[in-house]
C-alpha cells in the first residue's frame, strides 16, 4: 500500500484487528497480524494479512497480502531487512 500511495491516495492504519504468535523450533520470533487500512477519500477498509518471522542472526522477513473488495489482487509480496539473505519460504502462513 506503500507504493500505491499517491498525492490523493493516502492510507492509514485503521486497527490491528488480530495477532497470533507461532511456537517456532529456533529463537525466531513468529506472528500473523490481521490490519485494516483506511483509504482516506474512497473510505475503503482494505483488510490486510502479514506474516513476520525474525530471528536475531538473520534479516526480518515480511509476507503479506492486501486485498480490498474491487482488487482481489491488489498487493502482495514478501519483503526482508537490509541485510538480506535469500527468500525462504515461511510456514503456518
Amino acid at each position: 500500500m506503500w507504493e500505491k500511495t499517491t498525492q490523493f491516495l493516502h492510507y492509514y492504519m485503521a486497527q490491528l484487528s488480530s495477532v497470533k504468535q507461532w511456537k517456532t523450533d529456533e529463537d525466531a520470533i513468529d506472528f500473523d497480524y490481521t490490519v485494516l487500512l483506511h483509504e482516506f477519500s474512497t473510505q475503503e477498509i482494505i483488510p490486510c494479512r502479514i506474516h513476520l518471522v525474525w530471528h536475531p542472526s538473520k534479516p526480518l522477513k515480511v509476507k503479506y497480502h492486501c486485498q480490498g473488495p474491487q482488487a482481489p489482487e491488489e498487493a502482495s509480496g514478501i519483503e526482508e531487512g537490509s541485510a538480506a539473505a535469500p527468500t525462504t519460504g515461511l510456514t503456518n502462513y
